[in-house]
């Protein structure tokens, strides 16, 4: 399983690209702020469409730790010039630690992963998002649903 998220992960790099030839692309990355920490990179097909791959450390609840990897597809729907509102959809692993009396079990699962929320563009380079993210977690471990902020810096 491990290697098809890490061809999955490849792929938005590879494919995408060469799907998006012709058209002025971007790529992008960021950090964001949630329960836990994250980093997200990702490339704009067009003014609507892009690609993107996270990491996120979903952070801990009671006796679990958990976290995820994931790819998404994104679509953006500027409402003002400097507005959009964002949806994101796609897979992620997520992976979750239990430990008690001194002994770790790790589980692993993947499923779809889903986002809604907004941008903000400061300027040309760089922007502002919030929303919702949810991400499926092991059996035993429950979901992951978390409100985050973001910054994009766009190259």
């Amino acid at each position: 399983m491990r290697k098809v998220v890490i061809v999955a992960l490849l792929s938005v790099f590879v494919a995408t690209p060469a799907i998006a030839a012709g058209n002025a692309g971007q790529l992008y990355a960021g950090a964001k702020l949630s329960d836990g920490l994250g980093v997200f990179g990702g490339y704009t097909i067009d003014q609507k469409f892009s690609a993107e791959i996270e990491y996120t450390d979903l952070g801990s609840s009671g006796y679990w730790k958990s976290s995820a990897i994931g790819v998404s597809g994104v679509y953006s729907y500027p409402v003002k010039p400097l507005i959009s509102l964002i949806g994101k959809l796609g897979m992620a692993r997520a992976s979750s630690d239990y430990s008690y009396l001194g002994t770790t079990y790790t589980r692993t699962n993947t499923d779809l992963s889903f986002s809604i929320g907004a941008q903000y563009t400061v300027n040309p380079q760089i922007g502002v998002q919030g929303g919702i993210q949810s991400y499926s977690l092991p059996s035993g471990a429950g979901s992951a649903d978390s409100l985050y902020v973001a910054g994009v810096f766009k190259f």
